[in-house]
């Protein structure tokens, strides 16, 4: 019998008997001593205490509900805030679905998602992307300080630089970050009855010195089911 296939033996039984441990008898009597825990009941303060070992004292968001080293819910769970940056991703897409009812978007906290209109499926305006870990994105929205020639973008990807705020709320989410002393904050959200995406862009000078600054809004349309079929 090869490794291979005693591990795969192993792995498909029910029940593995060593004799090096005795007899039939002996092995049920050892198997008859191991008994399930015993339900414990976690205060509040010890999951505190347990929260903190594992999460630096000096990030933990006391302002924030059910805070888990990323984000948290605020003003009575009407938002979820975040703190993104590329040492510390969500280990999955968090996504935020804004629409009325013919016309919408799904954005993540790192980008700006996909846009469709009347039917998510059929009738996409940017690509879905069907990827729980690399979150690819269709729509981006990029800055340039002329004067540096530096690139970023208002969203944490694609270009990872920087850390952002990010907040999920009940038909938009906001996107505050900062680069090349300019302070930028992006809102995303729908009109209520049109089918229209609307990305409102603020941004701040934080230098001595007057700043030329050009945007410039990518979008890879889909226009239908798929990319390949209707490009």
């Amino acid at each position: 019998m090869t490794l291979e296939e005693r591990y795969a033996l192993l792995s498909l039984a029910k029940v593995v008997l060593d004799t090096s441990l005795g007899s039939l008898d002996d092995q049920l009597n050892l198997a008859s001593r191991y008994t399930e825990p015993e339900v414990v009941a976690i205060k509040e303060s010890g999951y505190q205490d347990y929260i903190e070992t594992i999460i630096p004292k000096e990030s933990f968001k006391k302002g924030l509900d059910f805070y888990n080293g990323v984000g948290g819910f605020f003003m009575d769970g009407k938002n979820y805030v975040m703190d993104i940056s590329s040492e510390n991703p969500t280990p999955l897409p968090w996504s935020n679905v804004i629409a009325n009812e013919n016309f919408g978007t799904l954005v993540t906290e790192a980008g700006l998602g996909y846009t469709w209109n009347i039917n998510s499926q059929l009738n996409k305006i940017s690509p879905w992307s069907n990827d729980y870990i690399s979150d690819i994105q269709g729509e981006i929205l990029y800055i340039k300080d002329v004067d540096s020639e530096k690139v970023f973008t208002a969203t944490p990807l694609p270009i990872k630089s920087g850390n952002f705020k990010v907040t999920h709320s009940q038909g938009y989410t906001d996107y505050t970050g900062e680069n090349s002393d300019i302070e930028h904050t992006l809102r995303v959200f729908v009109d209520e009855h049109d089918p229209v995406k609307i990305l409102k862009l603020t941004l701040k000078n934080t230098s001595d010195y007057s700043k030329n600054v050009e945007c410039s809004y990518y979008v890879e349309f889909v226009l239908g089911e798929h990319r390949y079929s209707t490009q």
